[in-house]
C-alpha cells in the first residue's frame, strides 16, 4: 500500500483517529471512527484505507485517491469535485449530498452506497459499479457512464441528461421519473428495468429490442414509434 499524504496534505489536514473501527466483541456493528474537526485534504493517497471513517462534509481538493478504500464510511456532503477516485471503493458508504462533479471515478465501486442527491455531473464513471445503490435525485448530467452497472439500483428521478451510457447495465433497477434526454443508450441493458414516468423521448440510439425487456407506464415518454410493456401492478 502506498501512503503519500506527507507534505502533499493541505494546511489544517484531516487527522485520522488511531482508534479501532469497531468496538471489541461487536464486529457486527459498523461504527465510524471519529476524525479531527478540520476535514479538508488533498495530495496523493493511492490505495490508502479510509474505511469506516466519519468524514461528514470533507473536502477533497483535487486529490488523487486511486484505489483508495472508503468502505462503509460516512461521507455525507463530501466535496470531491475534480478529484481522482479511479478504482476507489465506496461500497456501503453514506454519500448523501456528496459532490463528484468532474471527478475521475472510472471503475470505482459504489455497490450498496447511499447516494441520494449526489452530484456526478460531468464525472468520468466508466465501468463504475452502482449495484444496489440508493440514488434518488442524483445528477449525472453529461457524465461518462460507459459500461457502468446500475443493476438493482434505486435511481428514481435521476438526471442522465446527455450522459454517455453506452453498454451500461440498468438491469433490475428502478428509474421512475428519471430523465434520459439525449443520453446515448447504445447497447445498454434494460432487462427488467422499471421506467415508470421516465423521459426517454429524446434518448439517443435506443431500440425497440432494448425496451421489450423493460417496463413502464402511461407516463413513460418514448421516441416516436417505440413502445414499452406496462409494469405489473403492485
Amino acid at each position: 500500500m502506498s501512503w503519500k499524504l506527507g507534505a502533499a496534505l493541505l494546511s489544517g489536514a484531516l487527522l485520522l483517529s488511531a482508534e479501532p473501527a469497531f468496538a471489541q466483541g461487536d464486529a457486527s456493528v459498523h461504527r465510524p471512527t471519529p476524525v479531527g474537526r478540520e476535514q479538508r485534504f488533498g495530495g496523493v493517497c493511492h490505495e490508502c484505507d479510509l474505511s469506516n471513517r466519519a468524514l461528514p462534509g470533507v473536502r477533497i481538493e483535487k486529490g488523487d485517491f486511486t484505489r483508495a478504500r472508503f468502505i462503509r464510511s460516512f461521507l455525507v456532503r463530501m466535496n470531491g469535485a475534480g478529484s481522482i477516485f479511479i478504482e476507489a471503493d465506496f461500497t456501503l458508504a453514506n454519500m448523501t449530498g456528496a459532490t463528484l462533479s468532474e471527478a475521475k471515478c472510472d471503475r470505482a465501486r459504489f455497490a450498496g452506497a447511499v447516494m441520494t442527491q449526489v452530484n456526478g455531473a460531468r464525472a468520468q464513471l466508466n465501468e463504475a459499479d452502482f449495484g444496489n445503490a440508493e440514488l434518488p435525485d442524483a445528477d449525472f448530467t453529461q457524465a461518462a457512464l460507459r459500461g457502468a452497472s446500475f443493476a438493482g439500483a434505486k435511481a428514481m428521478r435521476v438526471s442522465f441528461l446527455r450522459a454517455d451510457m453506452r453498454g451500461a447495465s440498468l438491469a433490475f433497477a428502478r428509474f421512475d421519473d428519471a430523465d434520459f434526454t439525449q443520453a446515448d443508450m447504445q447497447g445498454a441493458d434494460l432487462t427488467n428495468a422499471v421506467l415508470t414516468g421516465a423521459d426517454l423521448s429524446q434518448a439517443r440510439r435506443l431500440t425497440a429490442a432494448q425496451l421489450r425487456t423493460a417496463c413502464g407506464d402511461d407516463e413513460t415518454r418514448l421516441p416516436p414509434g417505440l413502445s414499452i410493456p406496462n409494469c405489473p401492478a403492485n
